[in-house]
């Protein structure tokens, strides 16, 4: 019901964004000179960190990462917040936990860009 709902367009696009932002980003690191990679090294620790969620999931607030998690079963789910609430029904849910995932699309694809610059 909610995933009928559930606009995932802008979503879409920024994750193209981030793509090629990463594939810029390892064209760097393939051509940087050991005494160069401190700073991709930040920006890459710095783009996993955004990944996590502060207050982690709704209902689990131990599991914390938005692109990757595991259920109650162990069973491995991509992107927990937006898959559990569309799961649940729960459309208000799915589209902030998307909200959430697209603006980490938007820090961490800057944070690539300004590293490769």
């Amino acid at each position: 019901k909610a995933g009928a709902a559930l606009d995932v367009t802008a979503a879409q696009a920024k994750a193209r964004a981030f793509r090629e932002a990463a594939v810029s980003f390892h064209a760097a690191a393939a051509r940087t000179h050991s005494d160069d990679a401190e700073a991709l090294n930040r920006a890459a620790m710095a783009v996993e960190g955004n990944w996590i969620l502060p207050g982690g999931l709704p209902g689990r607030p131990w599991s914390r990462h938005m692109l990757h998690g595991t259920r109650a079963t162990f069973a491995p789910v991509l992107l927990p917040g937006v898959t559990e609430a569309v799961e649940r029904g729960d459309g208000q849910l799915a589209r902030d936990q998307l909200a959430r995932l697209a603006a980490a699309l938007d820090r961490n694809t800057a944070l690539l860009l300004a590293a490769t610059r």
